[in-house]
């Protein structure tokens, strides 16, 4: 059975990692967001050690992912 994370991008990925600044179209839809570093290496590693799906366990998932889609 293949393990399962299940993952809330803010406050885990997007942890006040202001150096890197959301930036939005002319029509508010996201271009490019700031993650942190760390935790994206982390998240990563986890996911090459253990082989696990993702599963999104957010508001993204609602319609937040295909917004940051061009």
């Amino acid at each position: 059975m293949t393990p399962v994370i299940f993952l809330d991008f803010d406050g885990v990925l997007r942890s006040f990692y202001p150096s890197v600044p959301t930036l939005r179209d002319t029509e508010g839809r996201i271009i490019r967001m700031s993650y942190n570093p760390e935790a994206v290496a982390c998240l990563n590693a986890l996911t090459r050690a253990s082989g696990a799906a993702i599963v999104v366990s957010s508001t993204w998932r609602a319609g937040g992912i295909c917004k940051t889609r061009a």
